[in-house]
């Protein structure tokens, strides 16, 4: 269980080097769990899993239980590969304070821990429609790749999530690993119909909503005029109560969405840690 111990995530956010910044945070995530049980952190057991009742017993390395006191099976190059797919939201919402450090980040973090456990890495990036499509690939240069692609992304456009799945979807291979990162600034129900399509066709789905922490604050949204970034529009003037209680909704619907289709949510702000990603992403990989 992961304890809390981590430098300031705006501090880390500050790195330039994005490779240094993801082994940070991974090194604080590591540091902060009394147990990996996770294929792929630690060398030694990466081509190991524990053993389960009902897995063959012939399987079971005896030199390792030796050494460790525990039964662990050998598993074939087919179970512990997957194709990780990660799906990036570059729409103009997405463009404040430190949203896109904070996603880009998450989105390499998440490629970077894909990588150390041999898993095919594909990506992708949408705003009104899909602006980059990288198929899943386990090439040794695919984190460079990912860094030049992250230096390329320019944020643009209104969010189109059902034009952008509908393509998505006709590319994705079934019993795929798929991740979203996103704020979510859309209707809910579109994106709960869509996930839930993903989910139908086999695959494993985790959407990370993203927030600013500028996004909740009492003083901005209580002496302000809100303008939406993606059309330009004057939002209603109203209490920061009723923002926040309307906040809190689309959050919460987006949670029940997910508990009732199967997948799962994560939501956070970009003043807190990335530990929740992990946590999510290893225990449904695992």
């Amino acid at each position: 269980m992961y304890n809390g111990h981590m430098t300031n995530i705006e501090q880390i956010m500050q790195i330039p080097d994005m490779f240094l910044r993801t082994r940070m945070i991974l090194h604080g995530f590591l540091s902060g769990i009394h147990r990996v049980p996770y294929k792929g952190v630690s060398a030694e057991f990466s081509q190991y899993r524990e053993y389960v009742q009902g897995d063959d017993f012939r399987r079971i390395d005896f030199k390792l239980f030796r050494r460790t006191e525990k039964f662990y099976v050998k598993e074939s190059e087919n179970e512990i590969n997957t194709d990780v797919n990660i799906l990036l939201d570059i729409s103009k919402s997405m463009d404040f304070n430190l949203k896109p450090v904070y996603s880009q980040t998450l989105m390499f973090l998440i490629a970077y821990v894909a990588q150390m456990q041999s898993d095919r890495i594909g990506y992708s990036t949408f705003s009104n429609t899909l602006t980059l499509l990288r198929t899943p690939s386990r090439t040794r240069e695919i984190m460079s790749l990912v860094m030049r692609d992250i230096g390329k992304i320019q944020y643009a456009g209104i969010t189109d999530i059902r034009r952008v799945i509908s393509e998505y979807s006709s590319y994705l291979k079934r019993n795929s690993f798929v991740i979203m990162i996103s704020d979510c600034a859309y209707n809910p129900e579109d994106l709960k119909h869509l996930l839930k399509t993903l989910r139908t066709m086999g695959n494993d789905v985790i959407l990370f909503h993203v927030n600013d922490y500028l996004e909740t604050d009492r003083h901005i949204l209580s002496k302000n005029r809100l303008k939406d970034m993606e059309t330009g529009s004057i939002m209603d003037n109203s209490s920061y109560s009723k923002r926040i209680d309307e906040f809190k909704r689309h959050s919460e619907k987006l949670y029940n969405d997910a508990i009732e289709n199967h997948y799962d949510y994560v939501h956070f702000f970009t003043n807190e840690d990335m530990y929740k990603a992990l946590e999510s992403f290893f225990k449904r990989r695992h």
